[in-house]
């Protein structure tokens, strides 16, 4: 038997869930197409319900604990005699056969980004797992840092992807409610996390002056930019949280998407806009090299100067060889490919070659 690890439906949706989601529903059209199925199932924490449409990868709801808790005592008794995997970085660390994607080491790397206690917590699952559970990872770039920061001889990878988004009808009523016509904004997609550095776009926007175009940012708030009492730009339009079928839209309709991360474990909103036809401009860092290589536009994260710098070059260029070099570079990522990958090592793990 293998099982997946079914918390991440309990969490919001975030770029390790999305990871998760689309793995588990690779995973299943996989198995759909098998003459023999390999017999997998997903384990949920009770009360929380499953909103994945599933053939074949069936249903468990186990325990009554929840977090943290849920996965070290009733997830472990209900899969411990089958191969685990753990999509979301931890899992229980008394399981003899798991496999454990680890996103990133962020909370060793970037401590400051997280509370005390959860610090604490995850970088004590994380060094735990390292001793018991096959580690796996999405990036080279990850791969290089856990081996290092977890003193691993090996770790695995298996890419993110963009499937989700050929399933999209885009919400073009996006742009009306946000007040913002198509190929005239950029976009940024976002969380208050300080490795996201959204607050250098405000300061790029500074330098534009009056005439900077708007910049509509998905997800994260106004404290993202700073103090809540500190005057934002004109241009910048706060749209919250959005839908994949807003965002869609919204990437669609971007001049280019702007993401001045200071740290990525891979970098998903890169990816996702140049699957859409949106040109990017991007931290010149490691992983976002390597997804995305000589496809995109790159600045020094540190520098609000070459932000803008960017943004006016991104404005006065063809945009058109941008959207073509990115749009091929995206085909290089799969979530089927990674669900591949992380199936036929739970089989090896449990005795049957694939």
């Amino acid at each position: 038997m293998i099982f997946l690890n079914g918390r991440f439906l309990s969490q919001r949706t975030t770029g390790v869930q999305r990871f998760a989601r689309e793995i588990t529903t690779a995973m299943d059209d996989i198995l759909s197409a098998q003459e023999v199925v390999t017999p997998v199932t997903l384990v949920i924490p009770k009360g929380v319900p499953s909103t994945l449409n599933l053939n074949t990868i069936k249903v468990a709801w186990a325990g009554t604990f929840s977090g943290h808790v849920w996965e070290q005592i009733d997830l472990y008794r209900f899969s411990r005699n089958g191969v685990l995997v753990n999509l979301g970085n931890s899992g229980p660390l008394l399981h003899r056969s798991s496999i454990t994607i680890m996103h990133d080491a962020m909370v060793f790397r970037m401590p400051r980004n997280f509370s005390f206690a959860y610090r604490i917590a995850h970088q004590t699952i994380g060094r735990a797992l390292a001793l018991r559970s096959d580690i796996g990872t999405v990036s080279d770039f990850s791969r290089r840092e856990l081996m290092e920061v977890l003193g691993l001889r090996s770790v695995f990878i298996a890419h993110n992807g963009t499937e989700h988004l050929q399933r999209l009808q885009p919400d073009q009523t996006i742009h009306q409610k946000l007040g913002v016509l198509p190929g005239r904004y950029f976009l940024a997609v976002g969380s208050r996390a300080p490795n996201k550095n959204l607050a250098a776009l405000s300061q790029a926007l500074d330098r534009l002056g009056a005439d900077a175009p708007k910049l509509v940012v998905v997800g994260g708030g106004a404290r993202i930019f700073g103090s809540t009492d500190e005057k934002l730009h004109p241009s910048i339009v706060l749209a919250g949280p959005a839908s994949d079928a807003a965002l869609a839209a919204l990437y669609q309709g971007a001049i280019a998407l702007l993401f001045p991360s200071l740290y990525e474990g891979f970098g998903i909103p890169p990816l996702e806009a140049m699957t859409l036809g949106c040109p990017v401009i991007a931290s010149d860092i490691p992983p976002v090299r390597e997804v995305c290589a000589d496809a995109i536009l790159y600045f020094d994260p540190h520098s609000p100067a070459a932000i803008a710098a960017a943004m006016t070059e991104m404005m006065a260029s063809d945009r058109a060889g941008y959207i073509a070099r990115g749009q091929i570079r995206s085909r290089m990522f799969s979530w089927r490919q990674s669900a591949q990958i992380l199936l036929d090592r739970a089989l090896r793990h449990g005795g049957t070659q694939p």
